[in-house]
């Protein structure tokens, strides 16, 4: 539809999440402290972190998290709650403890306990990450946004050298596709990294890049048959061809004309600027096949009104 709508999915990550604090780290089968951990959460509030000094990264996706809470039960080992006792005030251990709940399951789920060294950083953060949870259009995202969301992935869960391991991004593509399959793609791109360690700088692992890798590895055949039909086997789509499919095809046929109205040459060359990297092609008005993709996979093309997604407002607004 040309009626445009910006979707805000991005909930605000208040700067001290993003740097960091560190905290006594332990879990429900921990007999002693796991060791002082780095938590943090990325500053698109996908995922809260936790580094341990000598070991990988772990991540937990704030989508599986159910709460942050304080006054968690007491450790199963008394072994834990004696170095706790020793590392800060007994009195306040309770009210310094964020224990958080998480699982992708409502019966079947699993307790972290990170233990902050003052009572205010354990209030932070638990008003915080109870914050994030709350926003609930981050369910609602684009393709494009997921797979920028697997790239944090994959660019946050360092090893102890914090490197990215090879091996996670093989895993990523490994279904139904070989292991040298994917390292040779990688290996096209310039991403080898060290061949010893198996291993890759992060610097170098950048979104495009990812995104090159993963159209290499899983071309979308489907798409590419549709815009060869489109553009009657050019390799652009032209601004009039663009806007019948638009509103011919992709158009809900019961909307509103006012409310909803049909694109035309403005609205089409608007598409085009937003999603078209060719300079030459945005000037005389054609999608590329990349371009054309790239408008698929976004919040434009979303199967429901970006509005719906608006749970916070009154029933009529729904209606």
């Amino acid at each position: 539809m040309a009626k445009e709508y910006q979707f805000n999915w991005k909930p605000n990550i208040p700067s001290f999440f993003v740097e960091g604090a560190r905290f006594d780290k332990y879990e429900d089968d921990s007999t002693v402290l796991d060791g002082t951990a780095l938590v943090k959460v990325d500053e698109h509030g996908f995922y809260l972190s936790y580094a341990i000094e000598g070991k990988d990264t772990t991540l937990i996706d704030l989508i599986n998290i159910w709460e942050a809470r304080a006054n968690p039960p007491p450790p199963k080992d008394g072994r834990v709650t004696f170095e706790l006792e020793t590392r800060g005030p007994k009195e306040t251990l309770e009210e310094r403890t964020v224990w958080i709940t998480h699982g992708q399951e409502l019966v079947i789920n699993s307790s972290l306990f990170f233990v902050a060294p003052d009572v205010a950083t354990a209030v932070n953060w638990r008003n915080g990450i109870n914050d994030i949870l709350r926003n609930l259009k981050i369910r609602h995202v684009c393709p494009t946004t997921c797979l920028m969301k697997h790239w944090r992935y994959l660019c946050m869960g360092l090893n102890d050298r914090k490197k990215i391991p090879i091996k996670n991004i093989v895993k990523t593509f490994s279904s139904g596709k070989p292991e040298r399959m994917v390292l040779k793609c990688l290996s096209d791109l310039g991403l080898a990294g060290d061949k010893e360690r198996e291993e890759l700088d992060v610097d170098l692992f950048t979104f495009d890049k990812f995104l090159r890798l993963y159209h290499k590895i899983c071309p979308r055949v489907e798409v590419q048959e549709l815009f060869v039909k489109l553009s009657g086997q050019k390799e652009y789509l032209t601004r009039e061809r663009l806007i019948t499919f638009l509103n011919e095809e992709q158009r809900d046929p019961r909307l509103n004309e006012i409310l909803f109205p049909y694109f035309n040459n403005n609205t089409a060359h608007a598409l085009i600027s937003k999603f078209e990297s060719d300079d030459n092609y945005i000037q005389n008005g054609k999608m590329s096949g990349d371009g054309f993709l790239r408008f698929l996979m976004s919040d434009d093309n979303s199967p429901i009104f970006l509005d719906r997604t608006e749970l916070y407002q009154v029933s009529k607004h729904f209606y």
